[in-house]
């Protein structure tokens, strides 16, 4: 177990593993513009999460959208808006806890509709 530093105790803390990101992370277009994101926070243990999209599946992805867990633990979803109509989009997903960040997880690519 790696250690890490507590400023607000001031000392070293044991449990500083990576995250596990939420495996349910998908996407669902709602409109030609609009995409829902979501996911199940009961099956993770972290301080906040950051959604990224592109246009292509292996470079170019940009912070869309972070945030912190809801209490209660529960479904979540959040709304990406202003998308360009029948453009093919890729989502990933990741969270964070203490000072590292989980592996990313992903729903295949969404099309926006014509």
């Amino acid at each position: 177990m790696a250690n890490y530093y507590n400023l607000s105790t001031g000392g070293c803390q044991t449990g500083n593993e990576r995250p596990v990101a939420p495996i349910t992370f998908a996407c669902t277009q709602v409109d030609n513009t609009t995409m829902d994101l979501g996911w199940d926070e009961t099956d993770s243990d972290f301080t906040e999460y950051s959604i990224e999209r592109s246009i292509s599946a292996s470079s170019g992805f940009a912070v869309v959208i972070t945030g912190f867990p809801t209490l209660p633990l529960g479904a979540v979803t959040v709304t990406d808006t202003g998308l360009t109509k029948n453009v093919r989009y890729y989502y990933k997903f990741r969270v964070h806890k203490r000072v590292k960040w989980s592996d990313y997880q992903t729903d295949d690519e969404i099309t926006t509709n014509v």
